[in-house]
């Protein structure tokens, strides 16, 4: 598989989740060859710890078109991508065989760095600067703070170690940087905030217990409500990983609720209900059987549960009294 040309993008969820990019990638010779078949590969990595995370490939459709548009959404996995096996054909032998997040039927070799090549079996020299990740022998994955072509050249905006509370310190990409903002933010860990996270917040800590549930969850779900005069409720929404070995976890948040639910797959917990809105507390909360939120289906039948919501409204009270 031959690299025709490439770029990449630096994404920060806090900073870039309403953002749009528009890259342009070029054929590598003009006219381009009609009878190969072309496609767009995208690979993702943390780029603080250079770890691999996933891959998408987008066949380019319409040969015969000097150009083509290709939108793209991308929906990052939670966990990070695990190998398959022995299912890549040819075999891969110095990588990993994976299947493409927006093609599982679709596999393909994840190189190790020094190797390239569609099994893996081409060595290359790697002349990237110490601390990168060799991709290919063209292109170095660089970490944070250094730039270049072969990541040899620093960014000094965080030297200076300008983030208080052990916030982190991420540099702007400067090709999308607006002139008038810093060359770098802080990204502050929970509790904190503040351009420099200078400021603690007032948030409320809720400790989970799992002691009584069958199996551990490998994440859990938060949802907090918070109902306001004349206006729809506003839910938002949390996510907790859970280790194989804790029965118990916490989490701290800054937002205001008056209702909060623990979902655990297709199962909802009550967490807690207050007339009055929460801002600051530290709330205790066991995930066991009587705090589980039974389903329409478990409480009425299922005449009653294909009803309209303004019939059925009218005899929720019934199973409570």
């Amino acid at each position: 598989m031959n690299i025709e040309s490439y770029d990449y993008i630096e994404y920060l969820p806090t900073r870039d989740c309403n953002k749009k990019y528009n890259l342009y990638l070029l054929y590598l010779t003009r006219p381009k060859n009609s009878s190969k078949n072309y496609s767009v590969k995208i690979d993702v990595f943390n780029q603080v710890t250079l770890t691999y995370r996933a891959s998408w490939i987008f066949s380019i459709q319409f040969a015969f078109l000097s150009v083509y548009r290709l939108p793209v959404l991308l929906k990052m996995p939670v966990s990070i991508m695990q190998s398959i096996g022995k299912h890549c054909w040819p075999s891969c032998i110095h990588g990993q065989c994976l299947s493409y997040i927006n093609n599982q039927n679709l596999t393909y070799c994840h190189c190790e760095s020094g190797w390239s090549g569609v099994q893996c079996h081409i060595k290359h020299t790697c002349d990237c600067a110490l601390g990168s990740l060799c991709i290919s022998n063209s292109i170095c994955l660089c970490p944070t703070g250094r730039f270049g072509h072969r990541c040899h050249l620093t960014q000094l905006s965080c030297e200076s170690q300008p983030c208080l509370n052990d916030g982190q310190c991420i540099l702007e990409d400067i090709r999308y940087r607006h002139p008038n903002h810093n060359r770098s933010m802080c990204i502050c860990r929970q509790g904190y905030a503040g351009n420099r996270c200078e400021y603690r917040q007032n948030q409320t800590e809720i400790d989970f217990s799992f002691d009584d549930l069958e199996t551990i969850p490998s994440f859990l779900l938060i949802h907090l409500i918070l109902v306001e005069e004349n206006a729809q409720p506003k839910r938002t929404s949390l996510m907790k990983k859970i280790q194989f070995d804790e029965s118990s976890t916490k989490i701290l948040t800054s937002v205001i609720f008056h209702m909060a639910f623990a979902q655990i797959l297709n199962n909802y917990y009550l967490i807690i209900v207050r007339e009055n809105a929460i801002i600051f507390e530290q709330i205790s909360a066991k995930l066991i059987p009587p705090y589980r939120c039974q389903s329409i289906l478990e409480l009425f039948d299922e005449i009653f549960s294909n009803q309209h919501l303004l019939k059925r409204i009218k005899y929720y009270h019934i199973p409570c009294q």
